[in-house]
């Protein structure tokens, strides 16, 4: 996912199947159709584990500092073959306040994993978008770019450090063009070449799926990804309407109103959407 290979695991002991394929598909980009864990629902539960066609889990942050709480680690908790991808970007008062210590905390006992930081306060705003920005504002925004760009390169140094079988996907973090002046020679340092992309800011004042639409394209335009992963966006329409760099996706929405916990639907829609939308083979392959 980026130009730091991930480290060999420190678990200690003979490196099981299971162990093997995981450290694998920590590795690789998560292409294909990811649901999206959530820590109150038995059925979503019931569903996600033991299922063989789910390799990838998204945990948000929070839950996942609950389930480590709970059984020690994530790998006690997923099936022997899932892999968790943890997700910082949650609501601006858990991102605010979390601090490095709960992310090594959290980090050491989620190995291996993939992780998607967040860090600082750059969103999507629709007045923003359509009005003047506001030097207040621009300044707001430089500060959230530069937060974030020191989360991840104490990030990095952690992982490697530590020896952390932790690959780090990066989020997109720019929105507009002048973000990507800001961005892009850091990106191009750390030789990043596969990110997440956070939808979600662009349902909280509509569904405002042409301006989320124009500024992936200004990313893409400036950053020519290798892949992107989507996240809160598994709508076959929507993502037909992105580009073809899109090749993962995760979400809950969808699921909840087609599938209604059915494997039969379910691998049906998820066929559907990995081959015919995202154009990806996620094929499961031996263990």
């Amino acid at each position: 996912m980026s130009s730091h290979t991930p480290p060999t695991s420190n678990r200690s002991g003979q490196q099981t199947l299971f162990d093997a394929a995981v450290s694998r598909d920590v590795r690789r980009f998560p292409k294909g159709v990811v649901l999206r864990h959530e820590p109150t629902n038995e059925r979503l539960e019931t569903f996600i584990l033991g299922n063989t066609l789910i390799t990838y889990v998204m945990i948000n942050f929070s839950e996942a500092w609950d389930l480590v709480g709970e059984y020690g680690s994530l790998q006690k908790y997923l099936s022997p073959w899932q892999v968790p991808i943890i997700c910082g970007a949650e609501e601006d008062e858990k991102v605010g306040n979390r601090t490095r210590w709960q992310i090594r905390r959290l980090l050491e006992r989620a190995e291996p994993a993939i992780y998607i930081p967040d860090a600082g306060k750059v969103y999507f705003d629709k007045r923003a978008e359509l009005e003047h920005q506001s030097e207040e504002l621009v300044e707001r925004q430089k500060e959230g770019l530069r937060e974030y760009r020191m989360r991840v390169d104490w990030l990095l140094a952690e992982i490697q450090e530590n020896g952390w079988e932790i690959n780090l996907l990066p989020l997109a973090k720019a929105h507009r063009p002048w973000h990507l002046d800001i961005m892009m020679p850091w990106y191009e340092e750390h030789g990043f070449e596969d990110f997440a992309f956070y939808t979600r800011q662009y349902c909280n004042e509509g569904n405002n799926i042409n301006l989320l639409r124009r500024n992936m394209g200004h990313f893409i335009d400036a950053a020519d990804p290798r892949n992107i992963f989507v996240i809160a966006r598994l709508g076959r329409t929507h993502l037909k309407s992105f580009s073809p760099r899109v090749t993962g996706a995760s979400g809950i929405k969808q699921f909840y109103s087609k599938i209604d916990y059915n494997v039969d639907e379910f691998t049906a829609f998820k066929a559907d959407i990995e081959r015919n939308v995202l154009s990806v083979n996620t094929e499961l392959e031996g263990i």
